[in-house]
């Protein structure tokens, strides 16, 4: 019949110490007087039912306890994913200016110009983009506008993220 049992009831049945209450009422009350009596019944009964009612409030403790431990579970959760998507913003941000670095330099790089370069870099420019032939600079500006298309989804991308963030805070 244990078998049959409900795991709870298996539980509480091995925290009372007893297989079977009914056997274990009536082999308590035989035993004890040889026929079975109504006071000593329910006097068992009574102990019995505040071994039950001890064993449930123990129950519903670790019950408390184990929600307790699911909240804070919980929350480390979400202090984590928030952590997270904060580094990630960051390494996507970081991503996005060096993207903004190559995609000027390479427009410098692109650009012909009948100004006479002021700077060290910007001769260096002149000079890199002046032995680049047609074919290069098409070449170069795909290059360029591909490059600026993948800093536009990564923005997306970033901003998302912090609206995603910003739900978590509020939350």
């Amino acid at each position: 019949m244990a078998d049959r049992l409900s795991p709870l009831t298996n539980r509480v049945r091995r925290l009372l110490g007893t297989g079977d209450l009914h056997d274990n009422l009536t082999d308590h009350v035989v035993a004890s007087n040889g026929s079975h009596t109504r006071g000593s019944t329910a006097t068992l009964f009574e102990a019995r039912l505040s071994k039950l009612s001890q064993v449930l409030e123990e129950l519903r403790a670790v019950d408390l306890q184990r929600e307790a431990e699911l909240k804070a579970l919980r929350e480390q959760m979400a202090l984590l994913r928030e952590q997270n998507r904060r580094e990630l913003l960051l390494a996507i941000n970081a991503m996005v200016d060096e993207l903004d670095a190559v995609i000027v330099m390479g427009r410098r790089m692109n650009h012909t110009s009948d100004e006479t370069p002021r700077t060290p870099f910007e001769r260096m420019c002149a000079q890199a983009s002046a032995r680049i032939d047609a074919g290069h600079q098409e070449s170069l500006q795909m290059l360029l506008n591909n490059l600026a298309e993948v800093r536009r989804r990564l923005l997306a991308l970033s901003e998302i993220g912090a609206h995603d963030t910003q739900g978590l805070r509020k939350s």
